[in-house]
């Protein structure tokens, strides 16, 4: 048998980069932007949230999700991308015990409410991503499973995706996930180009 393999690029929404060529593209967010449009990493050092908070928005933490949700409520406009990548990129470090991030705080729910909802529009699939978890850090792959109700419950589509930057992740538990997310209801596709 032969495989068919087909060349793919993750491409971040504040990419400057017009990227061709490619016979599939993953949107993500990797950045918010401060008042001024600079971009703020927010999946790496783990306390970047308190950082990017501190620096930029005079220490609200929501502030700077909001900031990060409205840009991922633009990734498929501003990347043509034709999947959506790990949604709740910001909140990698969510479950350590110094997490400034409440999952269930009302500014955060209403900003991704916010950003799912416009994505929901383009029919986009989103990305269940094992990243995280290969990693260890978190135990929920992307989007969270709150995320993922509301996005199974507005009709989206999804794609598994280890996002793996090691041989030994590609793949990684997709059985287990796939079957977790499919309980929740979600429609789980094979993406074909």
């Amino acid at each position: 048998g032969r495989i068919d393999l087909k060349l793919g690029l993750e491409m971040d929404a504040l990419s400057e980069e017009e990227e061709t060529g490619y016979d599939y593209k993953i949107g993500s967010v990797h950045y918010a932007q401060d008042p001024e449009g600079h971009p703020l990493v927010i999946d790496y050092p783990a306390d970047c949230l308190l950082t990017g908070a501190e620096t930029a928005f005079g220490g609200d933490v929501y502030a700077l999700l909001e900031s990060y949700w409205s840009i991922a409520g633009e990734v498929v406009e501003r990347t043509d991308c034709d999947i959506i990548g790990h949604f709740d990129l910001c909140a990698k470090y969510c479950e350590r015990a110094d997490s400034p991030l409440d999952l269930n705080h009302p500014r955060y729910v209403a900003a991704w409410k916010k950003a799912a909802d416009k994505l929901l529009k383009t029919g986009k699939p989103f990305e269940i991503n094992m990243g995280a978890v290969a990693k260890n850090y978190r135990s929920v792959p992307y989007p969270h499973p709150d995320i993922a109700r509301y996005l199974i419950d507005n009709g989206a589509k999804f794609v598994l995706s280890s996002d793996s930057h090691r041989p030994e992740n590609i793949a990684y538990e997709f059985d287990r996930w796939e079957k977790y997310y499919r309980a929740l209801g979600a429609e789980i596709i094979e993406f074909s180009i």
